[in-house]
């Protein structure tokens, strides 16, 4: 059986992404969705231990979440930045999986050019064509209510987003900045900001 191997390595901008190693072989880097991490994605770490015979598999904690650092101000660019910290880790290039939001990171990381010799994306989170409902059109008022309010806590969000959350997508391009601050998707902000 192989062991697992934890670092961290240094983004771009200095910020510390942690994550394991897990196998031999070419290696795979994983990239989570919005809400899970390593100690909290029983699910990544059953697709790790499967495919550790044949590859490295290196999965970590996206900015912000288990033991990465979070420097501000976010940007997607910086989740970019992140993974391409990585692929040099491994060797400067590697297949990709990614799940869930994590898809956004990883398709503008392809489209840099860097290092991903192969992507495989497992239920991205946009609403492509007429796919799903809009969402409905005081959506990002709302949010950018409840932020100002300082009801980040708990569900309050998550509430207000239901139909969002029931879809499984981005609900559209103002969602990248609903606090209108450059912060970034409402999910990945209220899950970096709320530790629980």
């Amino acid at each position: 059986m192989s062991t697992t191997v934890g670092g961290k390595v240094r983004s771009n901008d200095g910020t510390a992404i942690a994550f394991s190693r897990l196998g031999n072989g070419r290696p795979i880097i994983s990239v989570d969705g919005a809400v899970a991490h390593r100690s909290f994605n029983a699910a990544g770490a059953e697709l790790a231990s499967l495919l550790a015979p044949r590859f490295t598999v290196v999965t970590y904690d996206r900015r912000g979440r288990g033991e990465s650092g979070d420097t501000p101000p976010y940007a997607p660019a910086r989740e970019v930045e992140d993974l391409e910290a990585l692929i040099a880790e491994v060797g400067g290039s590697a297949f990709v999986v990614a799940m869930s939001s994590g898809c956004a990171t990883a398709l503008d990381a392809a489209a840099r050019d860097i290092g991903i010799e192969k992507l495989a994306l497992y239920e991205p989170s946009f609403i492509v064509g007429g796919s799903r409902p809009a969402m409905p059109t005081d959506y990002v008022a709302r949010l950018k209510s409840l932020v100002a309010s300082g009801r980040r806590r708990g569900r309050t969000l998550h509430d207000g987003s239901r139909r969002h959350a029931r879809g499984g997508g981005r609900p559209d391009a103002e969602c990248s900045d609903v606090a209108g601050d450059g912060g970034g998707c409402p999910h990945d902000r209220v899950r970096r900001r709320d530790p629980r």
